[in-house]
Formats: structure tokens, C-alpha cells, sequence
């Protein structure tokens, strides 16, 4: 991946500034946001046209599921970010995996739900799909941010949280280890047990909190 310090991105100064006119939304903002959205399309397009479930997109089509990534992907990108736009970037493509990831597992839209023989995915298909946000996600996030990258990773995979992407801190990842099922199950459990120990978790959430 590269960085916003090359001559492809904007400088990791200017496009700082951009970020906090939206997180502030100052003045500015919404140019802002149409700045940041131009300066990564071309890397995030790239991205699609190489993805294989999103590679046989024409360009044009590439182009405005990029745009529509970015301009979703703006709106998670937390605060306390020193390097928002490398976040932004990965955060888009991480939108993309999670739209398209499914698309060889279709079913039938006359397929039962789990548990009922009554009621079909035609019957919810108009079901609301805005759930409310637990105002706890973003202290759980944070926490996970304060974990090693490989930890996050383990997690992240495990769990599927589609609004959190890994992202690299000052802690430094183990080497690459097995992609077995038992190594990942016992990366998990480390990467969990490390998570239920965080300091502030416990604080914001208590004792009782983070162990449920």
C-alpha cells in the first residue's frame, strides 16, 4: 500500500487539514470531502478492477462504486487518526470486501429462513436494515486500535465488524504465524484475553462490561 506521502496523494499535511475541516465541519467541509474522495478514486478504482469478484466491472462502473466507497468510508474515519489518509483508503477497500465478499454464496430469494418454514428472504426483503449504533462500539473500537495489528486482524476476521478496519499503531506485530485453525483459534483467544484487559475498556465499560 502506498502511503499519502507520495507524489499520487495529496501531502500527509494538507490532507490532515482536509480531514479536520469534516471532523469539526467547519467551513470548507464539503469541498473538503470531495478532495479527499478525488485524490484516492484512481487507487481505490484500481483496487476493484483487481478484486476478483469486482475485477469484469467496466471502468466507468469501477469508477462510481469507488466513489460511493469513499464517501461512505469518510464518515468512520475516527479522530485520533495520525494518518487519516491511509485509513480512508484501506476503510473504502474493506467497504468493497464486504459488499461483494458474498457474491458467490447467493441463495434463492424462495429459500426458507433459519428456524421457519413459514417465512422466505422475499418476505424481508423490505425489512428495515438501519439498526441503531450501540453507543459503546466506539470505545470497543478504540480499544481494538490499541491492540497489536495481528491481533486486530484475528479479531476483525472472527467477528466481522464492518464498520472497523485494522490499522497499524505503535506496537509491533508478530512475525507471520500458521494459517491453521488451531493457530488462529489460539491467536484469537490471546488477541481476546489482551482485549479484555485494556485499561480504558474497563473504565468506560466496568468490570462486568467487558467480561460479557
Amino acid at each position: 500500500m502506498t502511503t499519502s506521502t507520495t507524489n499520487r496523494f495529496l501531502p500527509r499535511a494538507e490532507e490532515y487539514r482536509l480531514f479536520t475541516l469534516i471532523w469539526k465541519n467547519l467551513p470548507g467541509a464539503q469541498e473538503a470531502r470531495e478532495t479527499l474522495i478525488q485524490d484516492n478514486l484512481a487507487a481505490v478504482r484500481n483496487y476493484i478492477l483487481r478484486y476478483p469478484p469486482t475485477r469484469w466491472f467496466e471502468f466507468n462502473d469501477a469508477c462510481h462504486e469507488a466513489y460511493a466507497a469513499l464517501a461512505e468510508s469518510l464518515d468512520k474515519i475516527p479522530a485520533t487518526i495520525r494518518n487519516p489518509g491511509v485509513y480512508l483508503y484501506r476503510m473504502a477497500c474493506h467497504t468493497v470486501q464486504w459488499t461483494y465478499h458474498s457474491l458467490a454464496d447467493c441463495e434463492s430469494l424462495d429459500a426458507a429462513l433459519p428456524g421457519t418454514e413459514t417465512f422466505t428472504h422475499y418476505d424481508v426483503l423490505t425489512a428495515p436494515t438501519t439498526m441503531p449504533v450501540d453507543p459503546r462500539r466506539p470505545t470497543l473500537y478504540s480499544a481494538l486500535r490499541r491492540l497489536p495489528l495481528h491481533y486486530q486482524r484475528a479479531l476483525h476476521q472472527r467477528f466481522h465488524l464492518p464498520a472497523f478496519c485494522p490499522h497499524a499503531n505503535s506496537r509491533k506485530p508478530s512475525p507471520a504465524c500458521s494459517q491453521s485453525r488451531y493457530a488462529m483459534k489460539h491467536l484469537r483467544a490471546r488477541a481476546y484475553a489482551e482485549l479484555r484487559r485494556d485499561p480504558k475498556l474497563i473504565a468506560a465499560l466496568g468490570e462486568k462490561g467487558v467480561q460479557a
